[in-house]
């Protein structure tokens, strides 16, 4: 007789349906269990190598390390970052030395992953390993003494 799929199961399925996704936060999966109950399956995932921790709330899928042996995220950080952030409900857009080699403006490829947060505050630290995602702000213009 067939196991029942448990909580794990049914969240490592929709993990691997989900091809496009680079990032999922919990509240992707609040549908198929309590809060408590998907964390715990989150943790499993985490504990197995399918997924990884980047962020406070925010995985993204894992594929074995070809040196190392340990998971690492499928996609690029700044990819997950994005997604992630958008999940969570932040506007974020590229950094400005990203659009500026986009644009043609600059030869630079840009050597940290920089997300532009506008004029919101981000408290959520990014990062997997050494890399690590960083917020520019928009600075509020100062007003000229008349």
């Amino acid at each position: 007789m067939p196991r029942k799929p448990d909580l794990t199961d049914l969240v490592r399925d929709r993990v691997r349906r989900n091809r496009r996704a680079a990032a999922f936060v919990r509240e992707d999966f609040l549908d198929l269990g309590d809060y408590d109950q998907v964390g715990r399956a989150l943790l499993e995932l985490l504990r197995r190598g399918e997924l990884v921790r980047v962020g406070y709330g925010i995985y993204g899928k894992a594929r074995s390390s070809s040196i190392t042996g340990r998971p690492v995220p499928r996609k690029p950080l700044i990819a997950i970052a994005t997604e992630g952030l958008r999940k969570v409900g932040y506007k974020i857009s590229p950094g400005k030395a990203a659009v500026a080699y986009r644009q043609g403006r600059s030869t630079q490829i840009p050597a940290r992953s920089v997300l532009d947060v506008g004029k919101q505050r981000v408290a959520r630290v990014i990062k997997f390993g050494p890399d690590k995602v960083v917020y520019e702000t928009a600075k509020p213009r100062r007003r000229r003494a008349a």
